[in-house]
């Protein structure tokens, strides 16, 4: 009876504390670096391509469904040329974003392209993509390191 006592009786706190950050300092390294969110490795550059990128999903959503959603019969053209406009930068931030998050080869080459194309966008690209080349050059986390 009084085995089954024990096994019953509640554990401390400090016993539960000590069980519990053991358990979650196990689950925590078993984490591969690139499902972890909090860990982001080049957090500027994610941020920048989340600023482009936003700005150019608004506006093919708006070109692109403005056709499809009015009443008028028109021809679905527009849409079609937005879509074909506005595909490419879009998919070119977003996974320049993916790899600047996890500090893949690939999205610092991908963040170096994008930095060179948006030189000539005087003066406001300009100044982004000489941003995004200084992140891309020694600043670079890589995953590796």
């Amino acid at each position: 009876m009084e085995g089954a006592r024990e096994m019953s009786a509640c554990p401390t706190f400090d016993e539960y504390k000590k069980c519990y950050s053991m358990n979650r300092a196990k689950d925590e390294a078993d984490i591969p670096i690139e499902f972890s969110r909090q860990q982001e490795l080049n957090p500027a550059l994610v941020r920048i391509h989340k600023l482009l990128l936003i700005p150019y999903v608004i506006i093919w959503l708006v070109l692109a469904l403005i056709p499809v959603v009015s009443g008028v019969d028109v021809s679905l053209k527009p849409a079609i040329f937005s879509t074909a406009c506005f595909i490419v930068p879009i998919l070119l931030h977003f996974f320049a974003m993916r790899g600047a998050r996890e500090g893949k080869k690939w999205g610092c080459t991908l963040s170096k392209l994008i930095g060179i194309i948006c030189l000539p966008g005087f003066p406001v690209l300009t100044t982004l993509g000489i941003y995004i080349l200084r992140h891309t050059g020694e600043r670079w986390m890589s995953a590796n390191s």
